[in-house]
């Protein structure tokens, strides 16, 4: 009997374009589904944890510097439809380097 392994939102986030596009709305539709299940848009952020595969909420809401659409009221809160909207169209931030040119003006000194 083989067991799945699937991978977390954090290592996700890492994949390349194709593969994190696909794992990326699979996400989305499991957090449409535990919303679903609760007939409420916002669910409770512990609600969410095993589904991405996440231990616990601190490891969810650092995803916040990536742009994780999370709140706090009462309790840490997602609500499905940003959720959604983040995970569909997230691309990491990847700064453009140049590639770096000698000075070719007058010598310096």
């Amino acid at each position: 009997m083989s067991s799945r392994i699937e991978p977390s939102l954090h290592e996700v986030l890492n994949y390349p374009d194709e593969s994190r596009r696909m794992l990326m709305q699979g996400f989305a539709d499991k957090v449409d589904r535990i919303a679903s299940n609760n007939r409420r848009t916002d669910i409770e952020l512990f609600q969410v944890c095993r589904a991405l595969g996440e231990p616990n909420v601190p490891a969810l809401l650092s995803l916040c510097d990536d742009g994780l659409p999370a709140y706090k009221a009462g309790v840490w809160r997602i609500d499905c439809r940003s959720f959604r909207k983040w995970a569909t169209a997230y691309t990491p931030y990847r700064p453009q380097t140049k590639p770096q040119t000698a000075y070719e003006g007058e010598p310096l000194f």
